[in-house]
């Protein structure tokens, strides 16, 4: 079962920025058989703090303990199209409430979005939409007729 939930609407009002200039950055040499380093940058002031949009839904009506796949999708509307700006997806379930049996659960779900922040000259408000799609994983009633490779 594929669910669909609204598309909601965002308008992001911005005043006109400055140009920046970008201090140059310090090489960091990294070995190749290195996993994982630290590099600390110091006191570092914000020159583009970007947008952070949070995305949340209620997912209502799921089968309780069945796995879901939940995406976020984020579009900017430019030019009266919209333009996908980023995509997150998630594994869950929904559980009935402590103690109690239930046919039907919700699932309350919540996305974070880290966007560039693009300065219009103008001063333009920035339109985005949010749209969520969830589907079923596993399903238990059917069975794969994919051709086996050899």
């Amino acid at each position: 079962m594929k669910k669909k939930i609204q598309i909601d609407e965002l308008t992001v009002r911005q005043q006109t920025c400055d140009p920046i200039d970008a201090e140059p950055c310090e090489p960091v040499n990294i070995d190749s058989c290195t996993t994982c380093t630290k590099i600390d940058l110091g006191d570092v002031d914000p020159t583009n703090p970007g947008l952070l949009i949070d995305v949340s839904a209620t997912i209502r009506n799921l089968c309780p303990n069945r796995p879901v796949s939940v995406a976020a999708v984020l579009c900017e509307r430019v030019a009266n199209q919209d333009i996908v700006r980023a995509v997150q997806v998630l594994e869950d379930e929904a559980e009935c409430p402590t103690g109690q049996q239930c046919f039907c659960a919700d699932l309350d779900v919540n996305f974070t979005f880290a966007i560039a922040q693009a300065c219009d000259p103008q001063g333009d408000d920035r339109v985005f939409k949010a749209r969520i799609i969830t589907h079923y994983l596993n399903p238990e009633c059917c069975q794969c007729n994919c051709p086996e490779n050899d």
